[in-house]
C-alpha cells in the first residue's frame, strides 16, 4: 500500500523537529521587514511543494557509489606508481565523505531518519568522526554563524588584522586549519568558559558513556576493515600513508578552505541578528566553455552535494542538498542577489583573490 504524501511530509517534519528543533526549522531570527518577507516567502514555497523536504535517496546512493569507485581507482593508481595522485584522490574522497556527514547532520542525506542516522554514524566512523558530537557542534555553528560565539569563526576571520601578502595569507590559512581547533579549545579551557565544543569533549552535553562506547566500537570495526583492505591489496604501511595522512593533509585542508571561502570578509565584526544571513555566500557560475568547465570542476572538488549553494543552506538548513538549486532559482527570480550582491560569488578563486587583496564585502540590509 502506498504511503500518502501528506503522511511522509508530516513524518519528515517530526524528524526534523526531533533533531534540529522547531525553532531551527523556522529560523526565527529577528528580521527587518525586507528579510522577514523573504523568509516567509521561502517557507511558504517549501510548505506548498512537499518535495522540498524529502532527500532523494537515489542521488545520495549514486554519489556514495561514485566515491567508493574513486577510492578503488586510487588503489589502481598506487599499484601503477602514481602514489601522489592517489594520495590526493583519497583525500578528496574522504572530504566528500565529510560532506556526506554534514548532510546527514541536517537530516538531508537519506530518508527515513533511521537510514540517515545509520549512514552518518558509520561514514563518520570511517573518518574517526563522532557523528553525534559533530551534529551538536555544527548546529551551534548554524545558530551563531557570523557572530562572536561561532565555534568556526576563527576559520574565516584569522586574516582580518594581519598582512595579506600571498605567502603570509596562505601560511596562516594552513596553520589555522591544523592548529585552530586545538588553540581554540586550549584558550577556552584556560579561560574556564565551557563552550559547546568543550562540553562535548567533556561529555557534558553528549549522549553519555553509551554514545561514546558505540562510537569507539564503530571506529574500531571500520578501521580494522580498512587496514585489512590496505594490507591485503597493497602493503602494511599503505593504510597509514594513503588513509590516515590524507585525512588532515587533503580532506582537512579542503574543509578549512571551503569554510573560509563561504564566510570570510562578509559584514561587520559584530553583525546584528538581522544581518546574520548576510555573513555567508553562495558560489555559482553559469558560464559556458572552458571557464564554466573549470568552475564546475573546482566546485566538484571543494563543494560536492551542492555545497556551493551555502547561502541558501543557511537560510533554510532543513532543505536537503538536492533541492538547494531550486531555492537559488527562486531567490534569483526575486532579485535577492541584486539586492544583496555581497552574498553571491561567481567562483571560489575570485573569492580567494578578493581575500588576498583585503576587500571586505559590505553589508546592506534594506528596509
Amino acid at each position: 500500500m502506498t504511503v500518502p504524501a501528506a503522511k511522509i511530509y508530516d513524518c519528515r517534519l517530526s524528524e526534523i523537529d526531533d533533531v534540529l528543533g522547531a525553532s531551527k526549522r523556522e529560523m526565527r531570527y529577528p528580521l527587518n521587514p525586507t528579510t522577514r518577507t523573504m523568509f516567509e516567502f521561502l517557507l511558504e514555497k517549501v510548505r506548498s511543494d512537499r518535495s522540498f523536504l524529502l532527500p532523494v535517496n537515489l542521488d545520495s546512493f549514486v554519489r556514495l557509489f561514485c566515491n567508493l569507485s574513486l577510492f578503488a581507482f586510487a588503489f589502481y593508481l598506487i599499484r601503477n606508481g602514481l602514489g601522489l595522485l592517489a594520495f590526493f584522490l583519497v583525500g578528496v574522497v574522504q572530504y566528500h565523505f565529510l560532506v556526506m556527514i554534514h548532510e546527514a547532520v541536517h537530516m538531508g542525506l537519506f530518508h527515513p531518519k533511521r537510514l540517515n542516522e545509520f549512514a552518518g554514524e558509520w561514514i563518520g566512523a570511517l573518518l574517526l568522526v563522532n557523528f553525534r558530537s559533530q551534529r551538536r557542534w555544527h548546529l551551534y555553528h548554524h545558530k551563531s554563524y557570523g557572530l562572536g560565539e561561532d565555534p568556526d569563526r576563527p576559520a574565516y576571520t584569522f586574516h582580518e588584522n594581519n598582512g595579506r601578502t600571498p605567502v603570509i595569507f596562505l601560511f596562516r590559512l594552513s596553520t589555522q586549519i591544523f592548529a585552530g581547533p586545538l588553540t581554540r579549545l586550549f584558550s577556552e579551557l584556560k579561560a574556564n568558559k565551557p563552550r559547546p565544543v568543550v562540553a562535548v569533549l567533556k561529555g557534558d552535553q553528549s549522549g553519555g558513556s553509551g554514545e561514546r562506547l558505540f562510537y569507539i566500537l564503530r571506529v574500531i570495526c571500520c578501521q580494522l576493515v580498512l587496514s585489512w583492505i590496505y594490507f591485503t591489496f597493497l602493503s602494511p604501511v599503505s593504510y597509514f600513508l594513503f588513509w590516515i595522512l590524507p585525512l588532515p593533509l587533503v580532506a582537512g585542508n579542503l574543509s578549512g578552505l571551503r569554510t573560509f571561502l563561504e564566510h570570510s570578509d562578509l559584514g561587520r565584526e559584530n553583525p546584528k541578528a538581522e544581518e546574520q544571513f548576510l555573513t555567508v555566500r553562495t558560489t555559482f557560475d553559469d558560464s559556458e566553455g572552458l571557464v564554466g568547465l573549470g568552475s564546475r570542476t573546482i566546485c566538484w572538488i571543494i563543494a560536492p552535494f551542492n555545497f556551493n549553494y551555502h547561502h541558501e543552506h543557511h537560510i533554510l538548513p532543513f532543505v536537503p542538498y538536492t533541492h538547494l538549486p531550486k531555492l537559488h532559482k527562486i531567490l534569483s527570480a526575486h532579485s535577492h542577489y541584486e539586492r544583496f550582491p555581497a552574498v553571491h560569488s561567481s567562483s571560489y578563486l575570485r573569492t580567494l583573490a578578493h581575500a588576498l587583496q583585503g576587500e571586505r564585502a559590505p553589508v546592506n540590509v534594506q528596509n
